[in-house]
């Protein structure tokens, strides 16, 4: 099973408990679990990111593999949901809207079996990381 993981992950980890010069050994992991095939981002977290000048955006310029590409078949799907975050706010979820759309955890990728996940609904990732994955709609594992 992959992970997809969002811009926050990184920024973050950069930011708070994982930083290149005090936690190697989170970056180390994060380019083992790639070489695994386990770990992936996006490419629109890769633009957020080296949209900055800093330490992550070196690292990340130096993994283009990391950050795939949207697969041309979901381009409609991911209009229709950009279409309906912007609608009416007529139910709870469309509530969220405004904090949902600058996200990327919408953008599927074509590797099966692919799962989302941040820290940014749980304090402690690595403690209860396993209730914060959500499996990408469509993946073999999500039914």
């Amino acid at each position: 099973m992959a992970y997809l993981l969002d811009t926050n992950v990184f920024i973050q980890a950069k930011n708070l408990h994982y930083g290149f010069d005090f936690c190697p050994a989170f970056w180390d992991w994060l380019d083992q679990a790639h070489d695994e095939g386990r770990v992936f981002s996006v490419e629109r977290v890769a633009t957020e990111i080296l949209a900055r000048e800093d330490d992550l955006t070196g690292w990340a310029r130096a993994r283009p593999t990391l950050f795939l590409a949207p697969d041309p078949s979901v381009v409609p799907g991911l209009r229709a949901v950009s279409e309906w975050l912007r609608g009416p706010v007529t139910t709870p979820a469309r509530s969220a809207s405004s904090w949902m759309q600058p996200t990327t955890s919408s953008w599927p990728t074509p590797t099966p079996s692919i799962m989302w996940w941040s820290p940014t609904n749980d304090p402690h990732p690595l403690r209860s990381r396993s209730r914060s994955l959500t499996p990408v709609s469509g993946s073999p594992s999500s039914g």
